[in-house]
C-alpha cells in the first residue's frame, strides 16, 4: 500500500512540468495555512473551554459549601423547635389534684386563671 502512494506520488512530481509542481506547492501551502488556522482556532477554543470549566468548577463548589452551610443552619434551627416543643410540652404539663383536695387551679375569666398555693394566690392572664 505504501510502496503504491509513493509510486504514485514520484509519477506525479517527475511526469509533470514544473508550473503543474509549483502549482501544487502554492495548493499545498495554502491547504497547510488553513490547517494551521484551524490549529490555532481550535487550541484557543480549548483555552476558552478550560477557562469556562475553572469557572464552573468554582461555582459549583461555592454552591455546595452554600448547601453545607444552609444544611448545618437547618439542622440547628429543627433542633432549636424541637427543644422548644419539648420545654412547652414540660411547662404545660399539670397533675390532677388528690381526690380528696380542691384544685389548685380556678379558672377565673377566659383567658384567665388563678393558682392557689396554700394561703397565697397568684393570678395569669
Amino acid at each position: 500500500r505504501t510502496l503504491e502512494v509513493e509510486y504514485r506520488s514520484y509519477k506525479e512530481h517527475h511526469g509533470s512540468s514544473n508550473a503543474q509542481q509549483m502549482e501544487a506547492i502554492t495548493e499545498l501551502k495554502l491547504t497547510v495555512d488553513n490547517l494551521s488556522r484551524q490549529v490555532e482556532s481550535k487550541t484557543q477554543e480549548v483555552v476558552v473551554k478550560e477557562t469556562q470549566s475553572e469557572a464552573q468548577t468554582a461555582y459549583i463548589d461555592s454552591l455546595r459549601q452554600k448547601l453545607l452551610d444552609a444544611e448545618a443552619q437547618r439542622r440547628a434551627l429543627h433542633n432549636a423547635v424541637q427543644e422548644l416543643k419539648g420545654n412547652i410540652r414540660v411547662f404545660c404539663r399539670l397533675r390532677p389534684p388528690p381526690a380528696d383536695e380542691l384544685s389548685a387551679i380556678q379558672p377565673v375569666d377566659v383567658g384567665q386563671l388563678r393558682v392557689s398555693h396554700g394561703a397565697e394566690t397568684y393570678d395569669f392572664n
